[in-house]
């Protein structure tokens, strides 16, 4: 009757006709205790409440009790003339239902009916944008399936075409992942499992092949042979491999494992426990002696103590077994359980679990190790005034600190400190690849002002793989230590220096020239002048001589 309000007098009118207004409201409270007595019983997912079904036969009664004041009497909780329960159901619905009134396009009212809890959720559902959106949108999503057909084909093509023009490593995974996607949505993941099992076996097999032929296995003997673990890996994937595709698809789930063995990361994880095998295993040993010690003086002393939660498994009577030639292909790795089969419930209980030293060896490992704060977490919790009261709680501490705190935690930084080295040897590996040259030794730092920078000496000077001379098995042109950019660069400054000498050598020889011009005419002017002299004595002289004759 909702959204049609120009005939909605007919309608009711119709109803109220074809049907009894007390048998509507009888209806509807018989709904309501109908779906108190099943409440204890399963009900199918799909089906839909009676009392769900009982609100809206009250929504309609409400409705056409503007056109009948019969029924507007009926639905109001009288205890006069209604039992106990029709007025407990009325109460309900009327408690829960709420109306509003609503203007249409044309300017009328409408008194619309709701039920109120359905209003709550539908405030609780606006509250998660998310989940909103879904329901808005749910009778659109039957449909999604053809659009990612569609998107799926696409994708399929494009990948197709970019492998064709520009052909690339990353293009060939994306075609390869668009057919496996393609393969399922058409032909069914059980096909798309079982073609990739044959594809897996085939290519395996050929990298087995050829891994065989390149190490040459047959040449070596049988002991090298059986030992070898790259060989050991292969062969046992392969049978992987075929005991999934033979026997059972789940076991192509242990093949994921691969990801250890192809990504270095993980793989140093792994080193990190088995590289220092020996030392955790004589502390793990350690570890079970020192629980086993304790369990002796549990068992002896605190046997009384060991008293653990038990709750019984839950059994299961069925009437009918499962017919299984009606099997679905869907169901071929999955078995539902019956519907006839009723379930009862586990029961709690108390149960001694020190009775014999095995069991309390055995309660005192699983729970001991397990539990942070040791084996007195879980064993009964003594009175102050029981007479072993201190030597239990010497007992919980013991163990707490020896076996949780030292021993376990010896174990825990054996296996970090082998991890903190393993990644300190593979950042020094990966700092000598950086910087040094594989073929002559030397390091970055040695071509630290050169006119040839150690990028292009590495990658155009000293190629990493010569060709010619490994395919001869020839190693004689390692250049240890060497490099003809470097042995250029020490010729070019010998050079140097060797103009420089020669051009300090003519300077001071211009020099030497200099001096000895000088030199010379110094020593011309010291004789003249001692020529002048010379003269100038003799001169002197001559007079003397003259007056001695005279006055003689």
């Amino acid at each position: 009757m909702e959204s049609r309000t120009s005939d909605n007098e007919n309608i009711a009118e119709k109803i109220i006709y074809n049907m009894n207004p007390r048998q509507l409201v009888e209806v509807a409270c018989k709904a309501y205790y109908q779906e108190t007595l099943d409440e204890d019983e399963e009900m199918n997912e799909d089906a839909v409440s009676p009392k769900v079904v009982g609100h809206n036969i009250y929504i309609l009664c409400h409705q056409l009790a503007l056109y009948n004041k019969e029924i507007g009497i009926l639905l109001k909780p009288n205890s006069e003339i209604m039992d106990l329960k029709t007025c407990d159901a009325l109460r309900y619905y009327y408690n829960h239902t709420a109306q509003i009134e609503i203007a249409r396009q044309d300017r009328s009212l409408e008194q619309i009916m709701i039920c109120f809890a359905e209003m709550n959720w539908q405030k609780k559902l606006r509250s998660n944008p998310a989940l909103y959106w879904v329901s808005r949108h749910i009778d659109s999503l039957p449909n999604a399936g053809p659009h990612l057909s569609g998107l799926i084909w696409a994708f399929l093509l494009i990948s197709a075409a970019i492998v064709i023009t520009v052909p690339s490593s990353i293009a060939i995974k994306c075609l390869i992942m668009a057919s496996i996607l393609r393969m399922i949505v058409s032909l069914g993941p059980e096909f798309a499992v079982s073609f990739l099992g044959v594809s897996i076996v085939f290519f395996k097999g050929i990298h087995l092949v050829s891994i065989m032929g390149n190490m040459g296995t047959f040449n070596k003997p049988i002991k090298q042979i059986l030992f070898n673990a790259e060989l050991a890996y292969n062969i046992g994937y392969l049978i992987l491999c075929i005991t999934g595709l033979f026997i059972h698809p789940f076991f192509f789930s242990i093949l994921l494992f691969d990801v250890v063995y192809r990504e270095e990361t993980l793989l140093n994880v792994m080193k990190s426990v088995t590289r220092n095998g020996r030392s955790i295993l004589l502390t793990a040993v350690f570890a079970i002696i020192l629980v086993y010690s304790f369990s002796i003086v549990g068992f002896i002393f605190f046997r009384d103590d060991f008293v653990m939660d038990t709750e019984n498994l839950p059994s299961v009577d069925c009437s009918s077994t499962h017919n299984s030639d009606s099997e679905e292909p869907h169901d071929k790795y999955s078995k539902k359980f019956n519907e006839n089969c009723i379930s009862t419930e586990g029961t709690e209980g108390k149960e001694r679990a020190c009775e014999s030293l095995f069991m309390c060896i055995v309660t005192t490992m699983n729970q001991g190790l397990r539990n942070g704060g040791g084996i007195g977490d879980v064993l009964r919790s003594p009175s102050s005034s029981e007479t072993l009261y201190p030597a239990r709680v010497i007992y919980d501490m013991l163990f707490f600190f020896v076996v949780i705190i030292i021993v376990l935690n010896l174990i825990f930084g054996v296996i970090i400190d082998t991890f903190a080295d393993l990644r300190s040897e593979k950042q020094q590996k990966e700092e000598i690849i950086k910087n040094s040259c594989f073929i002559c030794g030397l390091e970055r730092k040695a071509f630290d002002n050169k006119h040839v920078t150690f990028e292009d000496h590495f990658h155009f000077e000293h190629n990493i793989y010569v060709h010619e001379m490994v395919k001869h098995r020839c190693l004689e042109w390692f250049p240890r230590l060497k490099a003809i950019s470097l042995a250029v660069e020490d010729v070019d400054g010998e050079q140097n220096e060797w103009r420089s000498l020669h051009n300090q050598l003519e300077a001071t020889q211009g020099l030497v020239q200099i001096l000895s011009s000088q030199l010379t005419e110094l020593r011309d002017q010291m004789t003249e002048q001692r020529k002048q002299k010379q003269r100038m004595g003799l001169l002197n002289t001559t007079p003397s001589l003259l007056n001695l004759d005279f006055y003689k």
